[in-house]
């Protein structure tokens, strides 16, 4: 089932439509056609449904009607493909506020099955620099990580 030419959209859905319990629909025959290399968001009211269709997007939940891709494959059964290529935030993001940014994104680094450990170190640092918090401290270990 290919709703478009693969090459052309990034995300495709047709009549998507979610309805919980006892029926409560909760997304409505969502139809979108989002070309690559294109920035997309949600906006609305709480309860609109924007969460449950970006979940449907990615086949953390399940349609009760429609169909959808992402990158050409169909959802959910792609997921396993098509997930280690996207970067979706659903909801927000779980960070510790009692840890320091660099253990938060250890956190986050270690979920990932194809991150190199030998290069976690090099990587969050890299990240870390990018934004501006590159601030090397004493961990109270003799080492120095950074904050």
């Amino acid at each position: 089932m290919t709703l478009q030419a693969p090459a052309a959209l990034a995300v495709a859905s047709s009549g998507l439509t979610k309805r919980f319990g006892r029926g409560q629909l909760a997304v409505d025959h969502v139809d979108l056609a989002v070309p690559r290399g294109c920035v997309y968001g949600f906006l609305g009211p709480n309860g609109s449904g924007k969460t449950t269709t970006i979940r449907m997007l990615l086949g953390l939940a399940f349609p009760t009607s429609g169909r959808a891709e992402i990158l050409g494959d169909p959802m959910p059964s792609g997921a396993g493909q098509v997930l280690p290529r996207v970067g979706s935030l659903v909801d927000g993001p779980g960070f510790y506020p009692f840890l320091t940014g660099w253990h938060n994104l250890a956190r986050c680094d270690a979920a990932d099955r194809t991150a190199n450990p030998r290069t976690t170190a090099a990587r969050i640092g890299e990240a870390l620099d990018r934004v501006g918090c590159w601030r090397p401290r004493a961990n109270g270990t003799g080492t120095t990580h950074w904050a």
